[in-house]
Order: C-alpha cells, then structure tokens, then sequence
C-alpha cells in the first residue's frame, strides 16, 4: 500500500490532480475512491481538483450495467475524482463527458501506441483492430454533502489476454498490439493528465466531435439505444451534433438519438 502526492500540474483546462493514491491489491479504485470520499479524505480538495486512484490488481472491477470487469496485473486500472463547485454550475460538467472522456483517452492511446489505429466505441470504449482495449466509466455521486465525478478508465495494458473468458467482444492489449512492453508507470501519468482535462471541459468541444466522427467504430451495424424507457434502434451512421448515435432505422429515416441515451448492444 503506497499513497504518494505528486502533483502533475495543470491538465490545460482546469483541472489539476494534486496527488496519485496506489493501492497494489484492490476491490475496485472507483470503491475505492467512494470509500475516500466518505472517510473524509478528500475533505481538502477544492472545486476542479483531482485526486487519482490506482490499483495494480482489481478484484472485482467495474464495466457497464454493473458488468465484471476482469483486471489482472500488468493492465492500468485507475479512477479519477474531480470535486465539483457547488449549485448548477458543478453539474454541467457532465454535459457531454462521455464523449469528452472517451475522445481523451483515445488521443493518449494513440500518442503511446505510436499513431496507430484507435477506434471509438461510442461512447467511450476504445478498439484496436477492432478488438477492445480500453473501457471507460464515468458517473457523478453525492456524498458528505458534496458533489463529485468519478471517471473509470481500464486499459489492457501489460496483462495476458489469452484464456481470459466470459468476453462479450474479442479483446487485445497495447502490448500484443506494439510487440513490446509499454511503460506502466508513464501511462498512469499521461492517462491521469488526460482524464482530468476531459472532467475539466464542458460539453463537447468541435475538435472532439469532429475527432470521434472520424474515430467511430461499427459505422454500418445494427445498434439499440435505450432513451429513458424507450429503445431505438436501426444502422448506425454517425453521430449527431450532440454526440449522439445517428441511427437508420428499418423505415430508411435517418434519426438523432436524445442525449441521455445508453448503448444496449455489445
């Protein structure tokens, strides 16, 4: 168990993380981070700071709906918190995070992998050769009388991926990806600075949309969308000015899924 302060500055638009939490054996770095919250151990952390969890192992990881997500050593499995401002103004970070988080991450994997093929997912899972690499999982809780932003990213990093069951979609790693071994300790860094430029934004910048249009995966497959108590579904074709899926459904029209809406398919 190390706890260690490192400060890594300013992420460019905000944000900052002010100090870097490891834990090598742990349940999950986003229960972790709750139980830090509620222990009163973030107590010090003012509006737009940060505060970076890490686990080496993860026994019992997080994905989508409440999914397990497998987590051996040798991946990056980390949770960032951003302490929100008080009233309105601290919730419109969540307008658009999804995107802002899945378009941050996939620029570091990139720039670690070289320039190489990362596609997006929407919202914000991460393929190479359209296998999946990277998951991300954001939410915003209340606790203490405060509101916070819990951004999950696990990466397949290091870890073997073959004899690893249970998998809704084929996986790889950046290892098996580049024929080498990559920098853990440089990625927690580099990903940490991009996960807390993407909680600092609001909305959905340009460069992003523009960025994860050109990005997107599975354009062309059938997708079903849950909105509220509604499911659509049709061909995905794009994404709207939102951010959200464009869907042809089995009439020919082309429609804009409302923001809000989760993916139901794998």
């Amino acid at each position: 168990m190390v706890d260690t302060d490192e400060l890594h500055g300013d992420c460019g638009r905000g944000a900052r993380i002010l100090r870097v939490v490891e834990r090598d054996v742990v349940d999950s770095t986003n229960l972790e981070a709750e139980r830090a919250i509620e222990g009163g151990a973030l107590d010090d952390l003012g509006p737009g700071a940060c505060v970076q969890f890490v686990g080496g192992v993860q026994t019992g990881g997080m994905g989508r709906r409440g999914e397990a997500w497998q987590s051996p050593r040798g991946g990056l499995w980390t949770t960032v918190v951003l302490a929100l401002e008080g009233g309105e103004g601290g919730m419109r970070v969540l307008d658009g995070l999804g995107l802002r988080l899945g378009m941050a991450v996939l620029r570091v994997l990139r720039e670690v992998s070289g320039g190489r093929r990362v596609a997006l997912k929407w919202p914000n899972d991460l393929l190479m050769e359209e296998r999946k690499v990277c998951g991300c999982l954001a939410r915003h809780v209340t606790l203490r009388g405060r509101g916070w932003v819990l951004a999950g990213v696990g990466v397949n990093v290091n870890n073997p991926i073959q004899g690893v069951e249970g998998l809704r979609r084929p996986a790889t790693s950046l290892s098996e990806e580049l024929g080498r071994v990559v920098d853990l300790g440089a990625l927690r860094q580099w990903m940490g600075t991009g996960i807390a430029g993407a909680l600092a934004g609001r909305g959905i910048p340009r460069a992003d949309l523009e960025e994860a249009r050109e990005s997107l995966a599975l354009v062309g497959s059938w997708m079903r969308v849950r909105a509220g108590s509604e499911v659509m579904e049709g061909t995905l074709e794009g994404l709207s000015e939102e951010g959200t899926p464009l869907l042809r459904t089995a009439f020919g029209a082309v429609v804009a899924t409302p923001s809000g809406v989760e993916p139901l398919h794998e």
